[in-house]
């Protein structure tokens, strides 16, 4: 891109059409080459990001509400929507060939008999479209004292985009968030069964990667 410093006559810059693009930028008078149309290369990972990204906005759509409904409990990244954030997490497991129904939550329950080792949070979900689904199906739970703490991502790598804007890519912070002792599950009451160490904290749980609070 050049700068041009005097003002050039319209049939000038129509000369030039096909050639030199003249506009203005941030109050300049600038030029370029010409724009071109990009010859893509339509390679096979290029093929396949264009179905994963076809399928990602077919899934979202699909989705029930109360899967869209857990986004409310979430610390939005600085500059990311809240679409942007369900678009990526669901591109990022197309792209590990990982995609799977996740639960839809109806009701969960925590409870601990008085004196016994461990504690059990029951979790009841609507029906699965394909029941083999619940075979993807692992829990995380974190445990805090504070009520109502929200989700939160972290920046991990910088970032640049064609414009050369520079930002940082996000992902969810789940450092504190740890696997039960066991879990168990009963298709007949389409119910799953935690074990974790008693606690009179709050506590949240996160089916991979899908989370809510109690």
């Amino acid at each position: 891109m050049a700068v041009v410093n005097t003002p050039l006559a319209l049939n000038v810059i129509r000369t030039f059409r096909g050639s030199l693009d003249f506009y203005y930028w941030k109050g300049k008078g600038v030029c370029r080459k010409w724009p071109r149309r990009a010859q893509q290369p339509d390679s096979a990972p290029q093929l396949q990001a264009r179905a994963n990204f076809k399928q990602m906005i077919t899934i979202l759509q699909a989705l029930p509400k109360t899967w869209h409904d857990q986004w409310k409990n979430v610390d939005l990244p600085k500059g990311r929507s809240v679409t942007d954030l369900k678009r990526k997490q669901v591109l990022w497991i197309l792209a590990a060939g990982l995609w799977h129904e996740p639960p839809t939550p109806e009701g969960y329950l925590y409870q601990h008999q008085t004196a016994a080792p461990t504690a059990q949070i029951f979790i009841t979900h609507a029906p699965f479209a394909n029941p083999s689904e619940t075979d993807w199906v692992f829990w995380l739970y974190k445990t805090s004292p504070i009520p109502g703490e929200r989700f939160k991502y972290e920046d991990f790598l910088p970032a640049k985009t064609r414009e050369h804007y520079y930002y940082y890519q996000t992902k969810p912070l789940v450092a504190d968030y740890h696997y039960p002792i066991s879990q168990s599950y009963d298709p007949t009451r389409l119910m799953w069964t935690l074990e974790i160490e008693p606690t009179t904290d709050c506590i949240s749980i996160m089916a991979k990667p899908f989370q809510w609070e109690f």
